[in-house]
């Protein structure tokens, strides 16, 4: 009987560690900008206003990085702000061969590029994804005008 259970957990085990030795993470490029000082940033809104109308087709995947992408600035204390931001995000997300994420955000009122992720893999786009874009962003210390969604 004890026989039976060790190769019955055995098996698990093994198989357990085989798919998750097929699902590999996607290579994760980041850049900043050496010459910003993001103490300056307290709101952001997406680039793409027309994203928040109906008139556009949005699909599951662009919703989805789209939320995890405001959440993690809102975790980091940054405030949604449509009407002033101090920073732009533009997601760009591609289905060719590969999986394909771009996060990239930009000071309003400069137009120049602050910070720029990339992911690339074999496999779908996820949470986790747009949460390693986001490696070393700074936390935003000041604070906005309204509390963040996370604490």
């Amino acid at each position: 009987m004890k026989t039976r259970n060790i190769i019955a957990l055995s098996l698990v085990t093994l198989t357990a560690f085989a798919a998750s030795a097929c699902t590999s993470r996607p290579e994760i490029r980041l850049d900043r900008n050496p010459t910003v000082a993001f103490s300056e940033f307290k709101t952001f809104a997406f680039a793409n206003d027309s994203m928040e109308t109906s008139a556009r087709y949005v699909t599951v995947i662009d919703g989805r990085m789209r939320e995890a992408t405001r959440q993690e600035l809102e975790r980091r204390n940054y405030v949604f702000n449509e009407r002033n931001p101090d920073l732009l995000v533009e997601l760009e997300s591609g289905r060719m061969k590969d999986s394909t994420l771009i996060l990239t955000l930009f000071d309003s009122r400069q137009h120049a590029r602050v910070w720029r992720g990339l992911a690339v893999g074999d496999r779908s786009l996820d949470d986790l994804t747009v949460s390693e874009l986001f490696v070393g962003f700074p936390i935003n210390q000041q604070g906005g005008d309204l509390a963040s969604s996370w604490n």
